[in-house]
């Protein structure tokens, strides 16, 4: 399954413009424009969560919130900080669940052309390898389909859960679908393409 992934997600799936991208990305409010939610749920269909958090680093609040927690503490109320440190630490939570993500194909599409892994030292950072039917560069065959999908279950728990208790989900609701396509709960996502909907 993980090669069928990197196959589709490299010849079947619409790309999106770069440039059009990037300059949305780097604008002041990246989330005010139509493509911004539609790129991430998108990159997170298809199991690109690693470039998807990139992109959600670009939200403005997101921004705005680490600009806040960078100042001295005096700079601002107190109650604030503390309440844009509780912001910051749920969607560390989100970013840590796309991080560790035992997904078939990996996490981006680096690697659709040549797989060739960075294994991490945290070893649910690496159960997606659980997916390989083939070598990944030096690293063994390490297919296993009922530990990859009991490792799929455990994490795809763990994302409900967040989703649940998540507090930034309720400053940004547009979270919580992206939360959801991430638990396997698809039933507010429209797919552009049979191949989206396959990695999905």
């Amino acid at each position: 399954t993980a090669d069928t992934v990197r196959f589709l997600r490299l010849h079947m799936l619409p790309p999106y413009d770069g440039n059009m991208v990037d300059e949305m990305l780097e604008s002041e409010s990246p989330e005010q424009h139509e493509l911004f939610w539609n790129y991430i749920y998108s990159l997170v269909s298809c199991g690109c969560l690693e470039l998807a958090e990139q992109a959600l680093q670009n939200h403005s609040f997101l921004r705005y919130a680490n600009t806040i927690l960078q100042r001295p503490d005096d700079a601002f109320d107190p109650n604030l900080q503390q309440s844009i440190q509780d912001l910051v630490t749920s969607y560390r939570q989100i970013q840590q669940l796309m991080f560790r993500a035992p997904l078939p194909g990996g996490r981006n599409d680096d690697h659709d052309v040549a797989p060739m892994y960075k294994v991490g030292r945290d070893s649910e950072e690496n159960d997606f390898l659980l997916w390989e039917t083939s070598t990944v560069g030096e690293y063994p065959v390490l297919f296993s389909p009922d530990l990859a999908v009991q490792k799929l279950r455990q994490w795809q728990t763990s994302v409900r859960s967040v989703r649940s208790s998540n507090h930034l989900v309720r400053k940004i609701p547009q979270l919580d679908i992206v939360l959801a396509i991430m638990s396997g709960d698809f039933s507010d996502v429209t797919f552009h393409s049979w191949s989206e909907q396959f990695c999905a």
